[in-house]
C-alpha cells in the first residue's frame, strides 16, 4: 500500500513539472483588433479586467458557488468582448 501511495504521489509531482504554464497564453478581443496597439482600447480593456477581477473577487466570497473562479473571469471577460488565445 505504500508503495502505491509513493507512486501515485512520484506521478503527481511528475505532472506538475512537467506541463509548466504556458507564459504565451493570453487575452485577445473577439473582433480580432489588436489591444496593445491603441491607447484607448489598453486602457478600456484594463477597465474591463477589474471589473471581472472584482466578478471574480465576489465570487471567492460567495460559499455557495458552485462554479469554478476561472470560469468566472473567462465568463466575465467574454462578456466584455475578449476570449483566451496564445500569441
Amino acid at each position: 500500500m505504500r508503495i502505491l501511495a509513493a507512486i501515485l504521489v512520484a506521478a503527481t509531482v511528475a505532472g506538475c513539472t512537467t506541463t509548466p504554464r504556458d507564459p504565451s497564453l493570453v487575452w485577445l478581443r473577439l473582433d480580432g483588433i489588436p489591444i496593445e496597439d491603441n491607447a484607448e482600447r489598453t486602457e478600456q480593456f484594463l477597465i474591463d479586467k477589474a471589473n471581472c477581477d472584482e466578478r471574480v473577487a465576489e465570487a471567492r466570497a460567495d460559499e455557495k458557488r458552485n462554479e469554478p473562479l476561472y470560469t468566472v473571469m473567462l465568463s466575465c471577460m467574454t462578456e466584455h468582448g475578449y476570449k483566451t488565445g496564445y500569441l
